[in-house]
Formats: C-alpha cells, sequence, structure tokens
C-alpha cells in the first residue's frame, strides 16, 4: 500500500508550455518517490492567458489523480494556496510553483522529514539563488530576510521560497492564516514558530534556466502593509 502525497500548485499566466513542462517534472518526481501516490491540485488564480481547456484536459489525461480548481478573478497566491488546501486530504502536503523552479530532490528531502515527524518543513534557499535574481529582487529578499531576523522569532530568515511542506497539523495551522498575496509563507512560518510546532528547513537549489521578473513597486507596498500585519500578530498574539 502506497502512501498519499498532496502537492498543490498554485497557477497565475504561467509561461507557454507550462502543462506540458508541469508533466514532465511530476512524472520525474513520482519516480523519486516510488512509494507514495502523488496528488496533484492545481489551482488557476484568475490566470488571464496561457491557461486554457486543453491544457487541463491534457493534465488529466497523463496525470492519474489530478484535480483542477479555478476562478476567474485574480485573488493572490496566499488566498490561491488556502483555496486548494482545503480540498486536501492526505497525511502530507507539499506546495511548490507551477514551473517547479528548484531540483526535485529539495521535495524529496521534505518529504523525508515529513515522513520522519516533522510538522512544518521550509525550502531555504542556497545562495546561488540569489544570484539569478534582479538587482530589485535581490535587494527584496535581503531585506525580508532581515526583517525577519529582527522582528519575528522565526529560526531562521529565507521564509519566502514558494517551497514547503507540513502534515495535518501544519495544515489546520496554515488555513489560520489571512495573507492574500506572497507574505502568506512569512505568516505560515510565524505562526508555526509560535506554537511551537515541530519546524525544520532543508537547503533547496534553483533549478538552470529558471529567471525571475521584477515586482512591481504596488505589490512592494502592499507587502509591506502585510508584514505590519503579521508582525502585530505576532506581538498580540
Amino acid at each position: 500500500m502506497k502512501f498519499k502525497l498532496d502537492l498543490v500548485q498554485p497557477c497565475y499566466n504561467p509561461s507557454p508550455n507550462w502543462d506540458k513542462n508541469l508533466c514532465e517534472h511530476f512524472e520525474k518526481l513520482q519516480a523519486l518517490l516510488p512509494d507514495y501516490q502523488i496528488h496533484l491540485l492545481v489551482i488557476n488564480d484568475g490566470s488571464l492567458r496561457n491557461v486554457n481547456e486543453e491544457h487541463v484536459e491534457f493534465l488529466q489525461k497523463n496525470i492519474p489523480n489530478f484535480q483542477y480548481i479555478s476562478y476567474s478573478e485574480n485573488q493572490g497566491k496566499g488566498f490561491a494556496m488556502r483555496t486548494a488546501i482545503k480540498k486536501t486530504t492526505s497525511d502530507f502536503i507539499i506546495y511548490t510553483d507551477i514551473d517547479f523552479p528548484f531540483e526535485l530532490e529539495g521535495i524529496v528531502k521534505i518529504v523525508e522529514k515529513l515522513a520522519a515527524g516533522v510538522q512544518v518543513v521550509a525550502g531555504v534557499r542556497d545562495e546561488s539563488y540569489y544570484q539569478n535574481l534582479s538587482a530589485q529582487r535581490r535587494l527584496l529578499s535581503r531585506v525580508s530576510k532581515l526583517l525577519n531576523l529582527i522582528f519575528l522569532k522565526i529560526p531562521f530568515t529565507d521564509t519566502q521560497s514558494g517551497l514547503k511542506g507540513m502534515n495535518s497539523e501544519g495544515r489546520k495551522l496554515f488555513l489560520q492564516t489571512t495573507v492574500k498575496r506572497f507574505l502568506f509563507d512569512t505568516e505560515f512560518l510565524s505562526m508555526a514558530a509560535r506554537k511551537k510546532l515541530r519546524l525544520e528547513t532543508v537547503t533547496i537549489r534553483l533549478r538552470k534556466g529558471i529567471l525571475y521578473s521584477t515586482m512591481s513597486w504596488k505589490v512592494v507596498l502592499q507587502e509591506v502593509g502585510n508584514f505590519a500585519k503579521i508582525l502585530l500578530k505576532s506581538v498580540f498574539s
């Protein structure tokens, strides 16, 4: 009997051929985790391009245990993740971006830690990751790590990798997060640290060829506000 694992991937305006890329990496991941039956949930967070019925039909045809969730208006990555994770049923949950930006061995390490009893596992990016960022995103990442170090009681500073794992206890806590956009990761890990869940990390590496675009300053300002909310929650809860 195989163990069950839910893999959750948010989708918003993905690159062309994302469905074939996803299928290729999913098959490789399944081969690396032969003892697990992987249930894939893709949630379309109101994409305006590059997502259509043909993409969904391709994935339904080629990936067993595939589930697709979609809504018309973009709500933000945090909202999307909560919507999808409410649908999960497996003991272990992994989430990562639709393009599998990190080497698959990182996911395997996270699953191994969950199987060993860790409740929340965070992927922490190695230094080579920052060489692939624009100057703006490199600066924002450094500032984020500094703020986490100074203000939040998290035992590590890299909270925004986009690759995390959790068991059923971590899932319960994740569904209590409220940030709708990118800093839901930081909120989740801050809550996990305060609740004294067993929280550990694995070092992850960016796949070759993965590039990140710059972030609009409007989004940056929104995330500053979200960080303030997370900080207030950490102080008064």
